[in-house]
């Protein structure tokens, strides 16, 4: 058993999702000792019958329709006691050495975040998946890399830092400080973390064998559905950092009439926000 790593995971209404990624835990080649499940505004659940790790759930509140994602995440690593943190979305199945990858990755640069290859699967999966299925229907992200395995490849480019699956060092998130729990719901928070290890100066690094296989789901496109937290959390980026993150989505509401607002701006206007009509429809 790999020594004081744990996995953290975000849920909300992702059950099915859950159970899954667990499953991909279970059949890890290197085991991490305890996997934190953080449940958002909905009950602790119990891990499915077949996981034989340390599970532990335990679950954020709050009074707002926003999903706490930056409180859940800094929930999760303080309720983990591992001095390694591998932090998953609930959406990810690890590859089989995605622990093993991970653990490599930070004893080789001890210092960095480490962010693992995820590979995006086309179709809803069978109950029945086999690792082989996922390798087959798995699509690599055009705009991240993929070392191979026990390489290493730093990047300066934090604004494409993603908190779907990365891992690091309990000391490293001790200098960053976390995330910025003012980033209330979906959009900058990741961007906000990876610009507060800019200032840090932590570096990134690709981890190469760190893959892990992000699950089926609709999607929106743009992502109208969040449109009032984008805006919201877009602003609060923008005053603390004086850059604006999300700008193709913030274009794209523009070009919707949605809002006002520029890249030298230094607000948003909402001039009106999406109807539900408008939100199902950019449901992809």
């Amino acid at each position: 058993m790999t020594s004081s790593l744990a996995i953290v995971v975000l849920v909300k209404n992702r059950q099915r999702h859950l159970v899954n990624l667990l499953r991909g835990v279970q059949q890890s080649t290197q085991s991490p000792t305890e996997v934190v499940v953080v449940h958002m505004n909905e009950p602790i659940q119990a891990p499915p019958d077949f996981f034989q790790g340390t599970y532990v759930g335990t679950m954020v509140h709050n009074s707002a329709t926003a999903l706490p994602l930056a409180a859940a995440r800094n929930h999760g690593a303080v309720t983990a006691q591992g001095e390694h943190l591998i932090f998953l979305d609930v959406d990810c199945i690890p590859a089989p050495d995605l622990v093993k990858g991970y653990q490599t990755a930070l004893t080789q640069r001890p210092e960095a975040i480490a962010m693992g290859g995820v590979c995006y699967l086309p179709r809803s999966l069978p109950e029945t998946w086999q690792y082989d299925d996922l390798r087959q229907w798995g699509q690599p992200h055009p705009a991240r890399m993929y070392p191979a395995p026990d390489q290493l490849v730093p990047t300066d480019d934090y604004p494409l830092f993603w908190s779907l699956s990365f891992a690091l060092m309990r000391s490293t998130w001790e200098t960053i400080g976390g995330f910025d729990e003012q980033f209330q719901g979906y959009g900058a928070e990741d961007t906000d973390f990876a610009f507060a290890a800019k200032a840090a100066d932590v570096p990134l690094v690709w981890a190469g064998g760190a893959e892990a296989y992000h699950q089926h789901h609709p999607h929106y496109s743009p992502p109208l559905q969040h449109f009032h937290d984008i805006v919201k959390n877009a602003t609060a980026f923008y005053h603390k950092w004086g850059w604006w993150p999300m700008e193709k989505w913030l274009q794209q509401f523009v070009e919707a009439g949605y809002i006002h607002w520029t890249a030298i701006a230094d607000r948003i206007d909402i001039i009106a926000p999406p109807s539900a009509a408008a939100v199902m429809a950019a449901r992809q």
